[in-house]
């Protein structure tokens, strides 16, 4: 009973972590009031422009990046699945983020 008692205000915590985090996301980017954050551990970061039209929405365990002087755009009525990346720091596809950026010459 108590664990029960215990998990339910942990997930009241997490809720309300995720619902506060979410609000600072839209006050930061150029995101629609009824765009929707669907799940927790979302994340939007950069310095760059996220721009989000009405009745979109983002699954959980998503990331949006926008580095310096880039734009991620998102259009109405985007549904956007649980588990995606979006990355502007780079223009190579297919790449592992993990290893050292090879310059173009």
């Amino acid at each position: 009973m108590l664990k029960i008692f215990i998990l339910k205000i942990m997930t009241k915590i997490f809720d309300f972590y995720w619902k506060l985090k979410y609000k600072l996301y839209t006050r930061k980017y150029q995101i629609s009031d009824d765009f929707v954050f669907n799940g927790p551990d979302i994340r939007f970061y950069g310095n760059g422009k996220i721009i989000i039209d009405e009745k979109s929405h983002i699954g959980s365990y998503s990331t949006i990046q926008s580095y310096d002087n880039c734009v991620v755009k998102i259009g109405k009525n985007c549904r956007i699945s649980h588990n995606v990346r979006m990355y502007t720091k780079s223009d190579l596809t297919n790449q592992d983020f993990s290893k050292p950026k090879i310059e173009k010459k």
